[in-house]
């Protein structure tokens, strides 16, 4: 069973707060109330991620076994027929500040949408740490984001991550939930050729720029 090290990441996030009232919809009158999330929401929030290499140990059409533990579901199978290398990953944006009370309903649905950036930050930064080849790029798949895969196999990613390591504590099983953290597969494959030409250079416009490149 070949497993690399647990490699662990804390990433800044340094939300801006007129990008993301455009981006919630937030009308200039709900500024101060907004900003005021915003400054719980940053002291709350903590985008980190934990990502450790496993290897694939066999692969059929709907299962694949790594490092170990056996996965099933033909959705990872398809996607890791692609891989060069494969990472087991969980990522976290700690959890959310505490209501305030009745008065902090309007700002819940903030709050939350807040969560969700930071969130996108930790991701984000993991796949650029994933070390990579020329031509390669870094996708990811996780359960129960997929028909293919589903939610119960977030157990065995987590037994994977498990570690006696000091350096990794938080990658004990139960840490992560399921409404707000993530728990997957980073891998890297090659670049498939397209139309448009710019997947080599990251400037893909075609369809394929859904493949999280």
């Amino acid at each position: 069973m070949a497993v690399g090290r647990i490699a662990a990441y804390q990433f800044e996030w340094r939300p801006r707060a007129e990008r993301l009232m455009a981006k919630l919809g937030v009308e200039d009158a709900g500024r101060e109330a907004f900003e005021a999330a915003l400054s719980r929401a940053k002291a709350a929030y903590m985008p980190r991620a934990w990502a450790r290499e496993v290897s694939i140990e066999a692969l059929g059409d709907d299962f694949v076994y790594l490092s170990g533990e056996w996965f099933e579901g033909w959705e990872v199978a398809a996607a890791l027929s692609r891989a060069e290398r494969v990472w087991v990953f969980a990522a976290s944006a700690g959890g959310g500040p505490p209501p305030q009370g009745p008065e902090d309903e309007p700002e819940a649905g903030w709050i939350v949408s807040l969560g969700g950036e930071a969130m996108a930050v930790a991701l984000q930064g993991t796949r650029a740490a994933i070390p990579r080849g020329e031509g390669e790029s870094v996708a990811a798949i996780a359960p129960g984001l997929f028909m293919g895969w589903p939610i119960v196999q977030r157990e065995p990613l987590l037994r994977l991550l498990e570690s006696g390591e000091t350096c990794a504590p938080m990658t004990a099983k139960g840490v992560f939930t399921a409404d707000s953290d993530i728990v997957g597969l980073l891998f890297t494959e090659k670049r498939p050729p397209c139309a448009c030409g710019g997947c080599a250079s990251g400037n893909c416009f075609s369809a394929c720029a859904g493949r999280m490149q």
